[in-house]
């Protein structure tokens, strides 16, 4: 699992770097290997989310999940969210831009950064920080059902989720035509319950012996090539035809709930929990940071500001100086996010973590025996206002 999580965080490292290098920009509505290059950068990271968000629910249905794993979880993305934003701040005063970069600006990524799970700063965080309060929920819900009664669940939530929600852009037939369940199946929440149901699915009921996981890692890699040649596809029709409805639809087959992308994560997902992979510390070391990385590379401000100006856009039109470029970029951005997770988690996590282990459970108690008497009193007055 340790090995797919790093690859899983290499892939939305990747779908990342395609703004940061400005690719997307320069061959959105072009052809031809530079084209090739960039979807190759861009397509992995709802598969990456995917097969995080598998691994993560493949675990949590048979786990309690506490307050402190929860303040843990927040406490990370508040470091580096205001602590990327403190840098910001103290550079534009530094530099005497701040007329520059202007007050709108200056308030917005503020917002964002100091309440970065309220505003969804890291969109993915927001998530799985909603995903661990309901999962208690989630969990006796699951557990409640027989093979057959979650199956049923499961074929109407990809029944309507994903085949009939994203399953054909009826875009293709003109412009201006309806979306299936228009306005039914907004956001990102959803996709990351059926993603959640899953993986409780799998964990379940799944066959856990070690066979088959070719076959399964195949079925994935066939899928990825479909998907690859979708972004193309779909872009030389919209030349084609002039019409920038379908030329659109470029990210019509990336999202969560996509066909594609959820027969690629689960297969992946399975074939790993199947391959026979003994310890190696170094592997877990890596992959213990990914978080870390997540929450660097793409914070807002490190993506549109600071990333930028250290991997400045590529506009040569040599293909092989892209490929290299993007990949040592890659490479480059990763590593450097990693070493400064394993940095982190050597100083300033050893710091909290002994305050959660120690005055916060405290606290917590302080916190928790108000609430109840709180709610007691609101239940008590309730009772009696309607009787």
């Amino acid at each position: 699992m340790e090995l797919l999580r790093i690859i899983s965080m290499i892939l939305i490292v990747m779908s990342h770097c395609d703004d940061i290098f400005g690719l997307y920009s320069l061959y959105r509505y072009t052809l031809g290997i530079n084209k090739l290059i960039t979807d190759w950068l861009h397509i992995g990271g709802q598969i990456g989310v995917g097969c995080f968000l598998l691994i993560s629910g493949y675990f949590m249905v048979d786990q309690k999940i506490t307050a402190k794993k929860i303040i843990k979880t927040a406490g990370v993305t508040w470091f580096y969210s205001i602590g990327i934003w403190f840098i910001w701040i103290v550079f534009i005063i530094c530099s005497n831009s701040v007329s520059d970069v202007g007050l709108t600006d200056i308030l917005k990524n503020s917002m964002y950064s100091l309440f970065p799970i309220v505003f969804s700063h890291y969109w993915f965080v927001t998530a799985y920080i909603i995903l661990m309060i309901f999962s208690p929920f989630l969990n006796k819900f699951i557990a409640s059902m027989n093979k057959k009664e979650y199956s049923a669940l499961l074929i109407a939530l990809i029944a309507i989720f994903v085949v009939i929600g994203c399953g054909f852009p009826l875009a293709l037939l003109g412009e201006g035509m309806p979306s299936f369940l228009s306005g039914m199946l907004d956001g990102r929440l959803i996709p990351v319950f059926i993603v959640y149901f899953v993986a409780g699915y799998i964990r379940k009921f799944g066959n856990p012996t070690k066979k088959n996981a070719p076959k399964h890692i195949f079925i994935a890699i066939l899928f990825y090539i479909l998907l690859f040649f979708s972004a193309y596809i779909i872009t030389y029709l919209g030349n084609r035809t002039d019409n920038r409805s379908i030329t659109a639809l470029y990210y019509y087959y990336r999202v969560l709930n996509s066909p594609l992308i959820m027969v690629i994560s689960v297969e992946l997902f399975i074939g790993f929990t199947k391959l026979d992979i003994s310890y190696n510390p170094f592997i877990n070391l890596v992959a213990g940071s990914t978080f870390g990385v997540y929450l660097i590379h793409s914070n807002c401000i490190a993506a549109q500001i600071f990333l930028p100006a250290l991997l400045p856009i590529y506009k040569e039109d040599n293909s092989l100086l892209l490929f290299l470029y993007s990949v040592l970029g890659v490479v480059a951005l990763y590593v450097c996010c990693t070493l400064i997770e394993l940095l982190r988690q050597r100083t300033v996590d050893k710091l909290w973590m002994h305050y959660l282990d120690t005055r916060f459970c405290e606290q917590y108690q302080i916190i928790l025996r108000g609430a109840k008497f709180i709610w007691a009193k609101a239940a008590a007055l309730l009772t009696q206002y309607y009787n």
